[in-house]
């Protein structure tokens, strides 16, 4: 699952590919139990650079840390109050490889992600 973050989680691209474990706490809807969830963008301005660390989790995200049968609820629930931790990031039974294009500057980033899986290998290009 993924989600932006803040400005002092994504580290001005620093931060990008970190992995947290994120449960929400004061809500009815909320199960308790923690999700893990990949850094993957920055969330600029409003409430991102207010707080000390926000996360602006994917749709996929809030409903996962939801009871059974509230997503629907925990997602349109706005800003929620979270406990995180940054963990280990863990693609079970995948080899993940990360590879900076050359060409990279200050004014242009290639990246290209590998998932290999011991036979073969795909990429994906951002």
């Amino acid at each position: 699952m993924v989600s932006a973050g803040g400005p002092s989680l994504f580290k001005s691209g620093k931060g990008c590919g970190a992995c947290y474990q994120v449960k929400c706490t004061e809500n009815a809807a909320c199960s308790g139990d923690p999700v893990t969830v990949v850094i993957t963008d920055e969330c600029p301005g409003g409430p991102c650079v207010a707080e000390s660390a926000h996360f602006d989790l994917s749709g996929t995200a809030f409903g996962a840390m939801a009871s059974s049968g509230k997503a629907d609820e925990l997602r349109n629930a706005g800003v929620l109050q979270i406990q995180y931790q940054r963990v280990e990031c863990n693609y079970p039974g995948m080899k993940v490889t990360f590879h900076i294009d050359s060409g990279s500057n200050p004014n242009y980033f290639a990246t290209l992600i590998e998932y290999e899986d011991g036979t073969a290998s795909s990429a994906l290009s951002t």
